[in-house]
């Protein structure tokens, strides 16, 4: 691993200044990688090493790690950091690797963003912790990721749901302006409802969708990037659709899209088992998944193959 890197911010503190972040500029397509783990359900280091050496083959922008394609639920704060080092110190210069935070309170949120600006991570992907048994009436997320962003040494990508269920789009609006969140991760199927968020914000602030569905429709609507699972099995695939939206062919990026859906859908039915096996099926390195979480069945596995050979012939 390389050596600790010093934030921005934290290089600004150790001048007396403690301002705004530089600029978050993502653009493209990142991959949500997955997590390896040996038959000891602990961490396979060498295999994160050898899935990163090959997606550094590609054009991919960046990585986000420790996320829900990485079982990030499962993982302990030091196992999260560990995948961060890694990730970083393989990743070459331009690409940008996300450290994913979540369920945890505003303290250790912190905590988290200077251990992922020391691994070298260029943001943190804060997902909101889940309040809704604790205090059904909360509605803090708001405040939680102004609260972190208030003393984070990296910039954050705020992860949320758009919408109803998630954030409105004049909350998302308002977070904009806070100087540490440079960029929103949303979940929404709506393309009106991201080009709705993409107008209110304005051209700083970085929007990023995980549907693969809507890459035509957002990218062209002022998405910046976009994070699909398929993008940590099949990188070629999702960037030839990119590629497609930014040359404006647009017809051409709605076939590659209709040809995908059917792996995004197993995907998202299965979860991280299915993504795990079709990272094994084009020569990465998935393996078993941490328990409770289980390998997927026989015929879930066919389904996964049979979409994915449909995808690279």
């Amino acid at each position: 691993m390389g050596a600790p890197r010093a934030s921005p911010r934290a290089a600004a503190r150790a001048g007396g200044y403690n301002g705004p972040l530089p600029p978050l500029e993502l653009r493209g397509v990142f991959a949500p990688v997955a997590t390896p783990f040996d038959h000891r359900g602990e961490i396979y280091r060498a295999k994160v090493r050898h899935n990163v050496s090959r997606l550094e083959r590609t054009r991919l922008s960046g990585y986000v790690v420790g996320g829900d394609w990485g079982e990030g639920a499962l993982l302990s704060s030091a196992e999260r950091i560990g995948l961060w080092q890694e990730t970083a110190a393989q990743a070459a210069d331009g690409r940008a690797v996300l450290a994913a935070v979540g369920g945890c309170g505003v303290a250790e949120a912190r905590a988290l963003c200077a251990e992922a600006a020391r691994a070298g991570c260029r943001a943190v992907l804060l997902a909101a912790p889940d309040l809704s048994r604790t205090a059904p009436s909360c509605s803090g997320a708001g405040l939680f990721f102004r609260a972190v962003a208030d003393r984070a040494e990296l910039p954050l990508v705020i992860d949320a749901a758009l919408g109803e269920r998630g954030l409105p789009a004049g909350e998302i609006a308002r977070l904009a302006a806070h100087p540490g969140i440079g960029g929103a991760l949303v979940a929404s199927e709506d393309a009106a409802a991201v080009q709705e968020l993409c107008g209110r914000v304005g051209p700083g602030f970085a929007v990023l969708i995980r549907s693969i569905r809507l890459m035509a429709d957002c990218l062209t609507a002022g998405a910046c990037a976009v994070v699909p699972a398929l993008a940590a099995a099949v990188p070629f695939y999702c960037l030839s659709i990119e590629e497609a939206v930014r040359t404006r062919e647009i017809d051409a990026a709605r076939q590659l899209i209709a040809a995908a859906l059917d792996l995004d859908a197993l995907l998202a039915e299965h979860g991280a088992p299915a993504l795990k096996h079709a990272l094994d099926l084009r020569g990465y390195y998935g393996g078993i998944p941490r328990l409770p979480l289980l390998r997927l069945s026989a015929g879930a596995q066919r389904s996964v193959a049979a979409a994915g050979r449909e995808l690279v012939g």
